[in-house]
């Protein structure tokens, strides 16, 4: 193999990159999601506690 063929391979991202790849978005989704939850339960609590 030549150096140009190994420059290209090395560019193209392997099976176990994109499967990474795929994880890192799904615990950020799941963390955005549990964000947007807590703050929704807060916000809740909040309206609870102070219209009583």
């Amino acid at each position: 193999m030549n150096s140009a063929n190994l420059r290209i391979l090395h560019l193209i991202p392997t099976y176990s990159d994109l499967v990474a790849m795929r994880q890192q978005q799904a615990i950020a989704l799941s963390t955005i999601k549990l964000r947007g939850t807590y703050s929704l339960i807060k916000m809740d609590w909040v309206v609870q506690h102070k219209f009583k």
